[in-house]
């Protein structure tokens, strides 16, 4: 027999490929059939067994069995190069366009070296042509370890190794970090098209713990309290009434006094003075210059009393003006000042009372 040349080994080779990888097929018909068998005879069989039979169903052309085997291999955590490769050919075929990008890039990323040429060629031949039909999605961030959500899929944390594929129309990518305040991005993309963001995100300020007590700000107390000055006006006050009874008995007294004078007569009948009273008038004219002593006694303590009065009430009010200008300055010092937590935790909020 004749030996094959080497283009004709290099397209052996090939055909051998694409037969396991599920080279495309101009047949128009799909596999219509259940996508797995039941799940209780699926959970007897070892991976190397699913895996094993999910080629040969790949070879048959039964595409959604083939995809229900390695898709279940690889849940069990298989995730080699034969696995992933081969599922995303039975996804181009059953046309799920986003898991059949993931994987046919995921593949070519863990190509192994040792692999000829024809298999990296085969793979992306399939992802040229699957591509076409997504969106092919790029998410720089930082800080690099943000997590990264794309629609309502899980969360991606850490830089991703490579593009995400998602569906064609709107993309809303969240992106969230410890200690960093989150982030929204919403774009609308078509099929095939390429679409990159950039997110930074901001720090996030400590909050205050509205449970931790706030030590007591320590303000001076050299100022004068209002309680002396209103003391003082009320003292003030008190002092002027009495001074105002006094005043009053004062006038009483006189008036006695007068009406007393009047009704002393001499023999002539005229009124007698009384430096120089009759016999029969000499205790009146006592009685009269003792009312005239307590006259002039409750006049001078009434004058004492009213102006007395008037100084305390004048002190009283200075005494309150100098209070209140101390408290203003004291609730000033207190808005201004910063509050501090217990045990040196720094400035906590300022300027507010």
């Amino acid at each position: 027999m004749k030996p094959l040349s080497k283009s004709r080994r290099r397209l052996a080779v090939a055909a051998a490929v694409t037969l396991v990888l599920g080279a495309p097929s101009n047949a128009t018909a799909r596999d219509e059939a259940p996508e797995a068998a039941a799940a209780e005879e699926l959970d007897t069989l070892s991976t190397e067994e699913l895996v094993a039979q999910g080629r040969t169903l790949l070879k048959d052309k039964r595409w959604a069995e083939a995809a229900t085997h390695l898709n279940l291999a690889r849940k069990r955590g298989d995730e080699s190069f034969a696995v992933v490769g081969n599922l995303g050919i039975a996804q181009h075929e059953l046309e799920r366009w986003v898991p059949a990008a993931r994987n046919l890039r995921l593949a070519l990323d863990h190509l192994p070296p040792d692999k000829p040429e024809v298999y990296r060629q085969a793979l992306l031949m399939r992802l040229g042509r699957v591509v076409k039909h997504v969106v092919a999605l790029e998410v720089k961030v930082a800080p690099e370890a943000a997590c990264v959500t794309v629609n309502v899929e899980a969360p991606h944390c850490g830089k991703p190794e490579q593009a995400l594929y998602v569906a064609p129309g709107d993309v809303v990518v969240r992106v969230e970090a410890d200690g960093h305040r989150s982030a929204r991005e919403e774009r609308s993309a078509s099929a095939g098209e390429e679409l990159s963001l950039t997110v930074t995100l901001t720090r996030r300020q400590t909050p205050v713990q509205t449970d931790t007590p706030l030590a007591p700000v320590p303000v001076s107390r050299d100022g004068l309290p209002v309680w002396p000055g209103y003391l003082t006006l009320g003292l003030g006050a008190a002092t002027t009434i009495v001074g105002g009874v006094l005043f009053a008995q004062s006038n009483i007294y006189e008036e006695a006094a007068a009406n007393e004078l009047s009704s002393l007569r001499d023999d002539t009948g005229k009124p007698a003075p009384c430096a120089t009273p009759p016999a029969s008038s000499e205790n009146e004219c006592e009685t009269i210059q003792m009312r005239l002593s307590q006259h002039d006694d409750f006049r001078n303590a009434a004058l004492g009393s009213m102006i007395g009065g008037g100084a305390l009430m004048v002190t009283g009010g200075v005494l309150l003006g100098l209070g209140y200008a101390d408290e203003g300055r004291e609730r000033s010092a207190l808005s201004a000042a910063p509050i501090y937590l217990p045990g040196g935790g720094g400035i906590v909020v300022g300027g507010s009372w």
